[in-house]
């Protein structure tokens, strides 16, 4: 008996998990951006980005 409420608490705890990282994924906030450019380099000290110029706070 002792075994089954270990199983059952286990599963509520893993479904209570999953249904915690579902409900955070609710959706995007504000309007969807695209970014159109090209990474021309990835260093240990960052990105080399050729692209148009974006809005202040697109990223958010």
């Amino acid at each position: 008996m002792s075994t089954r409420r270990h199983v059952l608490a286990a599963a509520l705890a893993v479904a209570s998990l999953f249904a915690t990282g579902a409900y955070a994924q609710d959706g995007a906030k504000g309007k969807p951006m695209t970014f159109h450019g090209k990474v021309e380099a990835v260093t240990d000290k960052g990105l080399t980005v050729n692209g148009e110029s974006s809005k202040a706070g697109w990223m958010r």
